[in-house]
């Protein structure tokens, strides 16, 4: 099936980091908006500065989040790294529970439609093992994506307790 992608779709892009597709994306809308979910406050800052410098204010949105399948605190740790902080477009972040981690809000996307934000028609998902938790943090508001592009990382799957099939399975 080929993908299309419509000037005024709403696209979440979940994982954003410094906002190499949310700056894309934003720039080819036309009525449509990014919403870029990015819980990592450095790389949140400089995805908001990317955005700024790539395309119309109006066409994009950054929420400073994790997705998960609950809300509440979390805890944000870089791979490999669990000794300090998260470094600025590592990218590889997880959620964990040490205290050298840097503390971040999980929210559930169905939660954030709720607070105002525009429901996805087309759901980007890059969150280093945690798909099947954004997945169903999404509730209900999955049944309006047309589209979902999912970066699967089976080795961080396994750290969250779940498999690329489960996922699978869960998205099908």
């Amino acid at each position: 099936p080929q993908f299309r992608f419509d000037g005024d779709d709403v696209v979440w892009d979940v994982g954003a980091n410094v906002g190499l597709y949310a700056c894309f994306l934003a720039s080819v809308l036309t009525t449509g908006r990014v919403v870029a979910v990015e819980p990592e406050l450095r790389n949140a800052a400089r995805l908001q500065a990317n955005l700024r410098a790539n395309a119309p204010t109006e066409r994009w949105v950054t929420v400073p989040v994790a997705l998960a399948a609950e809300s509440g605190p979390g805890h944000l740790a870089s791979e490999g790294d669990d000794a300090g902080p998260p470094t600025v477009g590592t990218g590889h972040h997880r959620l964990g529970r040490s205290e050298e981690s840097l503390p971040v809000r999980r929210e559930r996307g169905e939660t954030l439609v709720a607070e105002g934000y525009p429901a996805p028609d087309v759901l980007k998902i890059d969150v280093q093992g945690a798909e099947l938790r954004v997945l169903r943090g999404m509730g209900e508001t999955l049944d309006g994506v047309r589209t979902v592009f999912l970066e699967l990382h089976p080795d961080g799957c396994r750290r969250y307790g779940t498999s690329p099939a489960a996922v699978e399975e869960f998205a099908t």
